[in-house]
């Protein structure tokens, strides 16, 4: 990955420094007890901001990403792209971060879903209060050590790889909102946002404990 980085990407920053180690990555998702079809959402703050949304399995094992979104497109762009995504992954709870026009967004996709006659995806929008920064840094070992990128994700995502893998632990990032979403689908998973909620691969039918 350093190689591909400097050769193909321009980007001949050194390894030490940066935040996060190697990502672990998969080919085949794992068979296993538990698994739920999630999304988190970042949604584009000004106009040089990426919106960040990635779809994932949650397992006992770890988190699965199955796809990732990262764009600077407009709404009108990207509301129909999430809500295409969310119904291709089989999506049960997308959580959108509600700053800074997220309410709206949240609101929209919720009715295209609905149009497009997918009622299974619970869409949540919330507010996040506290500091980015600190937020993801505080996150940085239990993201590499609990999400697990597709094989060739670097070709797949190859901006979004960039970003990430680069990413500084002191100074000045130009961009954040990668990290910011791979750092909230580990806080979901730690405050246990969704978690009461039983997954059944079969029905896709949620039973509240």
């Amino acid at each position: 990955p350093h190689y591909f980085e400097r050769q193909y990407m321009q980007s001949p920053q050194p390894l030490e420094g940066r935040l996060y180690l190697p990502f672990q990555t998969y080919e085949v998702l794992p068979v296993t007890k538990m698994a739920r079809r999630k999304c988190y959402i970042d949604v584009a703050d000004t106009g040089k901001d990426y919106l960040c949304a990635i779809c994932y399995v949650q397992t006992e094992q770890g988190n699965y990403v199955t796809e990732i979104l990262y764009t600077k497109a407009s709404t009108a762009n990207t509301e129909p792209l999430v809500v295409n995504m969310l119904s291709r992954n089989y999506t049960e709870r997308c959580r959108i971060e509600a700053n800074n026009g997220g309410t709206i967004f949240a609101r929209n996709v919720k009715n295209q879903l609905r149009i497009s006659g997918n009622n299974k995806c619970y869409v949540e929008e919330f507010k996040q209060t506290k500091n980015k920064v600190q937020r993801i840094l505080d996150a940085k070992d239990e993201v590499v050590n609990t999400i697990y990128m597709p094989h060739n994700w670097q070709n797949k995502y190859p901006i979004f790889y960039t970003h990430v893998t680069s990413f500084r632990a002191e100074g000045k990032n130009e961009y954040d909102d990668a990290e910011d979403v791979l750092t909230g689908i580990v806080e979901s998973t730690k405050s246990g946002s969704g978690l009461i909620s039983v997954f059944t691969a079969r029905t896709n039918d949620y039973h509240n404990n």
